[in-house]
């Protein structure tokens, strides 16, 4: 597969694959600098008790006697939902969302690898660079509300 067909706007070149990565590249440095600035996990739920009231705490690995994650509090949270939200929240702790971020990132090189490969290559099969092409938008289109998502790298 042959990479995307250039735009041209002016005197520059646009590729639409490029302005799709750089979408995805300026959402992960967003997302790390959020993960980053908060207390960096893991986290676990701290159950208080009640159904309504739980929180997050850093998961220390320590619990009391009867179980209960000890721990510096992160976040309290009340309502219905309290513990629900709470067990999401916790599972996407700032570690998990660093890790993922890698994951994007690694999955970027390999298609820029793939890409100058192939373009260096242009009769050599590309279902490599079309399958991470693919998976590019899929894990772009995590972000269709943000602005500056375009519906033609839905996947």
């Amino acid at each position: 597969m042959p990479p995307a067909e250039t735009r041209h706007s002016g005197s520059q070149s646009v590729n639409p694959d490029d302005l799709m990565i750089e979408f995805l590249e300026a959402q992960l440095a967003a997302d790390e600098q959020t993960a980053r600035a908060a207390q960096p996990g893991p986290w676990t739920i701290r159950q208080t008790g009640r159904h309504d009231l739980a929180a997050i705490v850093e998961d220390t690995g320590r619990q009391t006697r009867h179980g209960v994650p000890i721990g510096p509090a992160i976040a309290s949270l009340d309502g219905s939902a309290a513990t629900r939200n709470g067990r999401h929240i916790a599972r996407h702790d700032p570690a998990r969302v660093l890790r993922e971020i890698k994951a994007d990132r690694d999955l970027i090189a390999a298609y820029r690898e793939a890409r100058a490969y192939y373009g260096a290559n242009p009769h050599a099969p590309a279902g490599e660079l079309h399958g991470l092409l693919t998976a590019l938008k899929i894990r772009a289109a995590r972000f269709d509300r943000q602005p500056g998502y375009q519906e033609e790298w839905r996947p």
